[in-house]
């Protein structure tokens, strides 16, 4: 059955949340700041870009994404780069399923504005923490329990430093996927070779749309 047939039938809210998605997806394509200073951060630019886009995943590898955080039972879920909340509310259906939660992190504050209002729209907040603020620092003081899945989403280059930020705070058979390693493989390579290296995890690098790395921690 077709992800959002199944949710008209359990979720009084689906409208809401599809309206939603459609909307950022639309969004998406049109929005950028341009020329935004680096400053400490790139706010999710890949290095030498100047204009900050949003870069949502597109909305089959997302599908995918669900379904995986579905099939592990996933109740703790990491979002690392929220945008403006399209991959949270997403995530927000295995969480309302599997009776959990979505913490999602970003630390650009127009971005962190869109997101807090497309949450509040997509009737899922009850299921989405927006945590605001540098992700390795959250990740680092992250106390809660196990982390059950992880989508990173955000500046690639330091993927693998977060990794290994959470590593002892993974649950045994976690998920780890991250978006972009087919068109921004060179900049992940790091992050990539750490997992294929890693006796810690299964790997596999799917080449479909941006290309998805899923990882489980074993």
């Amino acid at each position: 059955m077709e992800i959002f047939a199944f949710l008209s039938e359990k979720l009084d809210i689906n409208l809401n949340l599809h309206k939603t998605l459609i909307e950022l997806e639309h969004l998406d394509k049109k929005w950028v700041m341009k020329s935004v200073p680096l400053e400490e951060h790139l706010y999710g630019r890949i290095p030498g870009e100047k204009d900050i886009r949003m870069w949502s995943i597109p909305r089959s590898s997302m599908k995918l994404i669900v379904m995986l955080a579905l099939l592990n039972k996933s109740k703790i879920i990491i979002d690392v780069g929220t945008s403006a909340g399209y991959s949270a509310i997403w995530l927000s259906v295995a969480a309302y399923f599997n009776k959990g939660k979505v913490y999602t992190i970003e630390i650009f504050k127009p971005k962190i504005k869109l997101a807090k209002k497309y949450i509040k729209k997509s009737g899922m907040e009850k299921y989405i923490e927006l945590i605001e603020g540098d992700a390795g620092e959250i990740l680092e003081k992250w106390i809660g329990e196990k982390i059950d899945f992880v989508l990173f989403d955000a500046d690639k280059q330091n993927h693998v430093k977060y990794l290994k930020i959470i590593e002892n705070k993974l649950s045994k058979n976690a998920i780890i996927v991250a978006d972009n390693a087919s068109n921004f493989r060179g900049i992940m390579n790091d992050y990539l070779s750490y997992l294929d290296k890693s006796e810690r995890y299964i790997h596999y690098w799917l080449d479909y749309e941006n290309g998805l790395s899923i990882a489980i921690k074993i």
